[in-house]
């Protein structure tokens, strides 16, 4: 029997992405929070869902998503743990801390821009238009001598 691991959202982002360059080959990186409403009552909590992208993804996502976009992403979750010190039970062993985050494989705008933002598209981008146009840009990156810990924050200052 195969195995099946997609995860499907619609929500608004809660900051920025963050874009970050790691590795000795300055692979990009783009981390941020997915906002998405309870289908059963749009009063109720949302649930906040942890946000990492890759390469063009990480790129596309940095330059052309702010707070307060509403995105559909789909991808892959992933759940990671470690024992931490400053977590201990009863008998004084290490506590466990578990992350849980998804993987962004593709990513749609679900709302076009306003028009005071100087477009005339009326229909949503698609994440293959929106890596192409951040590939065609062929801006700069920053990077230090170890190619950690580079940030830049989505065009525009937002």
């Amino acid at each position: 029997m195969q195995s099946m691991n997609l995860v499907v959202l619609v929500g608004r982002l809660t900051a920025d992405p963050e874009l970050t360059t790691v590795g000795d080959n300055n692979t990009s990186k783009s981390r941020m929070t997915l906002a998405v409403n309870s289908t059963r009552s749009k009063e109720g909590p949302a649930d906040f869902v942890n946000l990492e992208a890759w390469g063009a993804t990480a790129e596309a996502m940095a330059n052309y998503l702010h707070k307060g976009s509403l995105i559909g992403i789909q991808g892959e979750l992933h759940v990671s743990s470690f024992e931490s010190n400053k977590l201990v039970d009863d008998q004084g062993n290490p506590g466990m801390i578990y992350y849980t985050s998804v993987t962004v494989e593709s990513f749609t705008f679900m709302e076009t821009k306003k028009a005071d933002e100087g477009t005339d598209n009326s229909q949503p981008r698609t994440s293959a238009q929106s890596n192409a146009r951040a590939a065609n840009r062929g801006g700069t990156r920053k990077t230090n001598s170890a190619g950690y810990g580079n940030t830049r924050r989505a065009a525009g200052g937002r």
